[in-house]
């Protein structure tokens, strides 16, 4: 078996909170999606191997905010990201969606 070195994932949604705070030029708690998006592909993709995409899409949509649904609040992404960690994929993905 091979085994992926992974950073652990209470240390990537701190990365992906910094990240996106470092993209937040006003402030606001709430950056464009495609960039949050960009940073979890990119620089935080150990949150997507451990929590599975369809989690973290659901996360994203929960999250959205604005008319157009192009921002994201990335405080509140992070804390559920955080509280949603423990747990199998189908747990972990029910929790997020509220389906038990």
């Amino acid at each position: 078996p091979v085994h992926i070195a992974a950073t652990p994932l209470p240390l990537e949604v701190a990365r992906l909170l910094q990240l996106c705070r470092k993209e937040d030029k006003i402030g606001s708690g709430c950056i464009d999606r495609l960039t949050v998006e960009r940073i979890l592909k990119n620089q935080c993709s150990g949150i997507i191997q451990h929590m599975g995409a369809l989690t973290v899409l659901d996360l994203l949509e929960t999250h959205t905010y604005g008319k157009t649904g192009k921002f994201i609040r990335y405080v509140t992404l992070a804390t559920a990201l955080r509280d949603l960690s423990g747990g199998s994929l189908e747990e972990r993905h029910e929790r997020s969606t509220g389906n038990r």
